[in-house]
């Protein structure tokens, strides 16, 4: 998953890191980001919000355009931060409810979640994910190896 999926942020990202995938989004070197680029460029800093409150908060800070500045930008990336959206919590929430008292959860179940919670994601995308991780759907699965597989970089 790691490198394709970002579960967790362990610390807010530096402002050289902020600016380096400011720029990366910004193809055309105008200086700004569209909103669905800043959304996507907030998840390559490693936070995983909703869509909907992501688009709200971007909504807010462009001040009723469909662009981002860099400054726009950092002010999302602190918004992120302070709500918690680079948090495993809701993951780990929804994981555990898959559990029911077992010590683990199937690649099936997995790829139920990842299909179900938050951001809908396409069938073929969670099988593409599971695959990265050499994950079959039968594969019993643990939190931690799930954490662990998850922030591997992928080599495939």
């Amino acid at each position: 998953f790691g490198g394709v999926w970002s579960v967790t942020r362990k610390m807010a990202p530096s402002e050289d890191e902020v600016r380096e995938v400011f720029i990366c989004y910004d193809l055309e070197s105008t200086g700004v980001l569209p909103i669905d680029d800043a959304c996507a460029a907030v998840r390559a800093l490693g936070y995983n919000p909703p869509q909907a409150p992501l688009s709200e908060l971007a909504g807010k800070s462009a001040a009723g355009t469909r662009t981002l500045t860099i400054t726009q930008f950092k002010k999302l990336v602190d918004e992120c931060e302070k709500k918690g959206f680079g948090s495993t919590e809701g993951l780990k929430e929804a994981f555990t409810l898959f559990q029911k008292g077992a010590p683990n959860i199937t690649g099936a179940e997995l790829k139920t979640i990842l299909c179900s919670m938050g951001e809908h994601m396409r069938e073929k995308n969670g099988d593409e994910l599971l695959q990265l991780a050499d994950i079959g759907l039968d594969s019993p699965l643990t939190w931690e190896t799930f954490l662990k597989k998850s922030c591997t970089p992928v080599t495939k």
